[in-house]
C-alpha cells in the first residue's frame, strides 16, 4: 500500500487493519514470488534504490541503486506479471522518466533503455 506523498510504502494486514511493516524510505512496494518476497523502490540520500526483501522474515535479499535518466524523485513502481521486470517512475517539475529493472535469479540490474 502507498499511504501518501513521500516515503510511505507499507504493508497493512487486512484482518487486523494494522500496519505490520513500513520499510525505511519506501516509496512503493510490490509482492513477488507469490507473496514470498517484496520489491521496494526506496529513496536514498546518495541514490535511490530498488530492493527485494523476503516475506515474512523481512530480510534484505538484494539491493540495487537506480540511476534515473533525469534529476528527479521516485514516484511509483509496478512489476510485470512474470516478476521479471520492474518499471520505476521518477519525476521532477518538468518531466518524467521510466527506469526498467531486470529481475533474474542471478540478481537485479537496471536496463539502460530508459524512456522519458
Amino acid at each position: 500500500m502507498q499511504a501518501g506523498p513521500g516515503p510511505e510504502g507499507l504493508v497493512w494486514e487486512k484482518e487486523t487493519k494494522q500496519i505490520v511493516w513500513k520499510p525505511e524510505r519506501a516509496i512503493a512496494l510490490a509482492w513477488l514470488r507469490n507473496g514470498m518476497q517484496i520489491a521496494a523502490l526506496q529513496e536514498g540520500s546518495a541514490s535511490d534504490e530498488f530492493a527485494i526483501y523476503s516475506w515474512p522474515e523481512r530480510q534484505l535479499l538484494q539491493r540495487y541503486p537506480v540511476m534515473p535518466a533525469l534529476d528527479g524523485w521516485p514516484v511509483d513502481m509496478v512489476l510485470s506479471p512474470q516478476d521479471n521486470l520492474a518499471l520505476c517512475m521518477f519525476a521532477n517539475e518538468d518531466d518524467v522518466s521510466f527506469e526498467f529493472i531486470d529481475i533474474t535469479s542471478q540478481g537485479v540490474s537496471q536496463d539502460c533503455k530508459s524512456q522519458h
